[in-house]
């Protein structure tokens, strides 16, 4: 199995860039947030836009 420095090495934009607690804004038009690694976005992309139109996921808290 590889090493997560592996794994990184490989793939830059996976966890170098992110840490504990940083957020990403997403706009209205969906559009991927600046810096954010284009893997990740795809991964997440489908529960981003079920939450824009409205969707309710419970482990996502909504800012009021």
């Amino acid at each position: 199995m590889a090493s997560p420095s592996e794994v990184t090495d490989d793939f830059p934009c996976l966890l170098r860039s992110l840490d504990v607690g940083k957020e990403f804004i997403v706009e209205e038009s969906g559009a991927m947030p600046s810096g954010f690694c284009t893997w990740a976005w795809h991964d997440i992309y489908p529960a981003v836009t079920g939450l824009r139109f409205g969707g309710d996921y419970p482990w996502i808290k909504r800012m009021e």
